[in-house]
C-alpha cells in the first residue's frame, strides 16, 4: 500500500501535561526503554486530574546530551494541581509544528527523516533548545505492538 506522506504546519496553544520521566540513549530507547514508562502512564493516568483527552497518550523529548534525551509520556491536564508522586508537570508554549501522521506500515526512522528533510526543503527549522519532539498515541494502543499508528510533531523555530 503506498501512503502519501503530507506534512502539515499546525499550531498549539501553550498546554500543560502530567506524566512520568524517562531518561537514557538513543539506544536504551530503541530497545524499548520508553515502551514501559508508557504502559506504566496507562497503568496510573486515573491518578491525574484534570486530563483532558483521557485517550489520548503524549510524548515529549528534549535532547539532553549527544547520545541521549528526557521524555515524558503524559497526558494533557487542563490544570496542574497536585502532580501525583513520581510524576512531573510541565508547561509547553505556543510553537508551531511540522505534524505527519505515521503509519502502520511505515519505518519510524524513515519517517522521522521525511519530516526533517521537509522542514529543511520549506525554509523551516526545527526548534534547537527545549521540546525536540511531540508524539500523540491513543491511549489504549499496547506499547509493545510492533508498527505502530502515531502523529509526529517537530516544533519549529520562530
Amino acid at each position: 500500500m503506498n501512503v502519501l506522506k503530507e506534512v502539515v504546519l499546525t499550531e498549539r496553544e501553550a498546554f500543560h501535561v502530567v506524566g512520568l520521566q524517562w531518561e537514557g540513549t538513543f539506544a536504551e530507547a530503541a530497545a524499548g526503554g520508553i515502551k514501559e514508562i508508557q504502559k506504566q502512564l496507562q497503568q496510573r493516568v486515573t491518578e491525574i486530574n484534570h486530563v483532558r483527552e483521557r485517550n489520548k497518550l503524549l510524548g515529549l523529548s528534549f535532547h539532553t546530551t549527544s547520545t541521549g534525551f528526557t521524555h515524558y509520556a503524559a497526558v494533557q491536564a487542563e490544570a496542574v494541581g497536585c502532580v501525583p508522586e513520581g510524576m512531573y508537570s510541565l508547561s509547553i508554549p505556543h510553537l508551531t509544528y511540522a505534524t505527519y501522521d505515521h503509519h502502520a506500515n511505515e519505518n519510524i526512522a524513515s519517517s522521522y527523516e521525511y519530516v526533517y528533510n521537509w522542514i529543511k526543503q520549506n525554509g523551516h527549522k526545527p526548534l534547537s533548545d527545549g521540546l525536540t519532539h511531540l508524539e500523540f498515541y491513543p491511549m489504549s494502543r499496547d506499547p509493545y505492538a510492533p508498527n505502530p499508528e502515531f502523529t509526529i510533531l517537530i516544533p519549529l523555530a520562530e
